[in-house]
């Protein structure tokens, strides 16, 4: 094989590379293929040109020594290794070695111990230490006698043997002397929180210092797939993530491409030996899971937000305070270190500038513009404060007034986004009502729903209802219906629910609808009380989708609360009936009208009570029916019955009226109605007024001369056997029994 043809197969596999790790769709590519060209023809015009040295990407090896860390961490080790313990940082175990002597033997003795284990063990020597010198001091708060007893007193020397073996002479005594039991205490405890956060992202990474190194980027594909790996996904998610919480993309990724348009930075933690094995100039470098390929797979990412100043023309990379991923110990502390040393022309311009007399060290955050997406985890301007505080000679200026945001490249990216948008809007939207109206809950969302921009940002204004149908066949008044949907109607159902339940669940407005068969109560919630921020992505708009499900439905079920008060209130409006039936149960258990029946309410539901009755007896003497014989026989005979019933009631076809006999020394007549929750207001009505105006004389005559009329001397009625009246008597007293 030749020379030429080794270079053309190169050159074809080289190829075959390049389209096994395309990383993202086409369509992805498309959005930010600008950005793409003018990086890879003139990476000069990128922000951070003097940063990057007119690279995409550079490498840099983390070097970290916990030993100098200034902060907690550092302070713990290094105490520990005062007190004679060497950690190992791979494992989290501490060893300390003592020599000893025995009969003239000397050995040596290692001790081995878990870090924390270490210092709850000192905790627990000095409180005892504490008690025990408090105690001598109760006794005696003379210096002198404390001394002599906690030089005599055997278990102190016991416990400060022990403290000096596990920390040292040193460090026991510093512990001990030097400060108040509640501040080592305090001091301690803060050690043992700070091992517990920080020991994960230090063990077993410890081996080398160039294991993991940052891979600092401005490749416009590589700020666009920021969460695009299996250890990191967020809201800035691509549409082609196949995996995870953010499968389908995030809320926020139109944010990802106005920053990689914008030109943005980014910074991955990676594995050295995986970045060194990659070409970093070429197009695609990182990990495509979708796709199955594995060149560099990020660890965990921080980004680098673009802060210009056009006046000063510079442009500051500032590293957000949030890490996405799996961090370790050194990733933070080398991005930092980093930004600021390769970005000493642009702090000295700014401390030239801003210490200027007109100025006196102030810096005005209004002269700087942030670019890129609009979301923040943190706002710009407290990322600036923080950095420039680690910067020699900048900690004394302050900062005053707040950074623009340039959102003219999120704009573009929003208003290119707009079509599919509402149709992806309008997709769950069908979905939810879809899902509603399966599960039957009574909450829809309307289908003139907007998505638009409205001072250059994406809006959906998603508009979610309750609604409580009146079937038209149930409705008894058509005044008190039409009343009910009036403005005034509707604005008494708003006040009477939210007497009950928070007004947010009805107190937006109120509406109605009417259809061929039944009529539509709507009522619209205060959207700003169930979402934090605004409606900006379908995923906003999912998760407002859901918490109005979850607070309606699943949290305790306002629905059902809601419709038992608008029944109520129908019922008692006189729409439906019902109302006639909570009116005669308030009388009955408030006792607000004498009767000679006895009366059984619902104490537990006044308003919409369950079921209402009224019971009364007649005693009706022999003597006082002309044909008695055939009374006795007719007892059961159904048309003798419904007869009586005319008598009674004005509605003697309801079907619970009872009327049952027994015969004795009298006749006894026993007279039951009973009303269920939804019973006509006119039955219900007119049984009240039977009630109120029926006593037990006027009934009984009633009686008398209904039986006297239909059983004179002889009658044409067929008799039946008085062995069946007797069976039946013998179940009604079974039933009153």
């Amino acid at each position: 094989m030749n020379f030429h043809q080794s270079k053309n197969i190169f050159k074809e596999w080289n190829k075959k590379i390049d389209n096994l790790l395309t990383e993202i769709t086409d369509e992805e590519l498309v959005s930010i293929q600008d950005a793409i060209d003018k990086a890879t023809n003139n990476p000069s015009v990128l922000p951070f040109n003097n940063q990057f040295g007119n690279k995409l990407r550079i490498l840099v090896p983390i070097a970290y020594n916990v030993y100098q860390d200034e902060g907690a961490l550092g302070e713990l080790l290094n105490t520990l290794v005062v007190a004679g313990w060497k950690v190992d940082l791979n494992t989290g175990i501490a060893s300390k070695s003592s020599e000893r002597e025995f009969e003239g033997v000397k050995r040596v003795q290692t001790r081995q111990m878990k870090v924390n284990a270490i210092w709850t063990t000192f905790l627990d020597l000095l409180r005892k230490h504490e008690i025990i010198f408090d105690k001598a001091y109760q006794q005696s708060p003379d210096l002198a006698d404390i001394a002599e007893y906690t030089a005599t007193n055997p278990e102190l020397n016991k416990i400060s043997s022990q403290m000096e073996a596990l920390m040292g002479e040193a460090i026991s005594g510093q512990y001990v002397a030097d400060m108040a039991f509640k501040k080592a205490e305090q001091k301690i405890n803060n050690f043992i929180k700070t091992w517990q956060t920080e020991a994960a992202k230090i063990k077993g990474k410890m081996a080398e210092e160039s294991t993991y190194s940052v891979l600092f980027s401005r490749h416009p594909v590589d700020v666009l797939r920021m969460s695009d790996f299996k250890n990191i996904t967020s809201c800035h998610a691509p549409k082609s993530r196949p995996t995870g919480l953010y499968a389908g993309g995030g809320s926020y990724y139109n944010c990802a491409v106005a920053e990689a348009r914008d030109g943005g930075a980014i910074a991955y933690l990676v594995i050295t030996e995986d970045a060194k094995a990659i070409d970093l100039t070429q197009k695609f470098v990182l990990s495509d899971e979708s796709r199955g390929q594995q060149a560099i797979d990020p660890i965990a990412r921080i980004r680098l937000r673009v802060l210009d100043n056009p006046d000063l023309e510079i442009s500051f990379a500032i590293p957000e305070d949030r890490i996405y991923g799996t961090n370790i110990k050194g990733f933070q502390e080398t991005i930092e270190q980093w930004v600021i040393s390769q970005q000493a022309t642009e702090f000295k311009k700014v401390f030239d500038f801003y210490s200027s007399p007109e100025n006196n060290k102030n810096i005005n955050l209004s002269d700087f513009y942030r670019l890129g997406g609009s979301y923040e985890d943190t706002s710009v301007g407290q990322l600036f404060s923080s950095l420039k505080n680690k910067v020699e000679g900048l900690k004394d200026f302050k900062l005053i007034n707040n950074v623009y945001f340039d959102n003219i490249t999120q704009t573009e990216v929003d208003t290119e986004n707009i079509g599919p948008l509402k149709q992806e809007v309008k997709k769950e939207i069908d979905e939810f009502n879809a899902n509603m109206k399966k599960w039957k809950v009574s909450l829809a969302c309307d289908e003139d729903y907007t998505a638009e921009m409205q001072d250059d940002y994406v809006h959906i204004d998603p508009k979610v209802y309750y609604y409580y149908d009146i079937p038209f066949n149930e409705v008894i008044s058509e005044k008190s219906l039409q009343f009910l949907v009036s403005q005034k109607g509707l604005k008494f159902l708003q006040e009477e629910i939210s007497e009950l339940i928070e007004d947010k669940y009805v107190s937006a407005k109120a509406e109605y609808e009417k259809y061929p068969d039944f009529m539509r109560i709507k009522l619209y919630p205060m959207e700003k009380r169930f979402i934090d921020t605004s409606i900006r992505s379908v995923n906003d708009l999912i998760d407002y989708l859901g918490n109005m499900f979850y607070q309606f439905k699943s949290r305790d079920n306002k629905i059902a609360t809601i419709n038992y008060i608008i029944n109520v209130y129908i019922k008692r409006e006189g729409v439906i009936d019902g109302g006639a039936l909570a009116r005669l149960n308030t009388d009955i258990i408030n006792q607000d009208f004498e009767s000679d029946w006895t009366l059984e309410g619902d104490e537990d539901a006044m308003d919409n009570p369950s079921i209402v009755s009224g019971e009364i007896g007649l005693v009706i003497p022999f003597n006082e029916i002309k044909n008695l014989e055939a009374v006795k026989t007719n007892l059961t005979n159904k048309k003798f019955v419904q007869y009586l019933k005319n008598n009674i009631y004005e509605f003697p076809d309801y079907n619970d009226l009872n009327v049952f006999f027994d015969v004795d020394e009298d006749l006894m007549i026993y007279i039951k109605i009973d009303f269920e929750e939804n019973a006509k207001d006119e039955y219900v009505t007119a049984a009240a007024n039977m009630f109120q105006n029926e006593t037990k004389e006027s009934l009984t005559d009633k009686m008398i001369e209904a039986i006297n009329t239909m059983f004179k001397s002889s009658t044409s009625i067929p008799k039946q056997k008085l062995q069946e009246f007797k069976h039946l008597n013998s179940r009604w007293k079974m039933f009153l029994g």
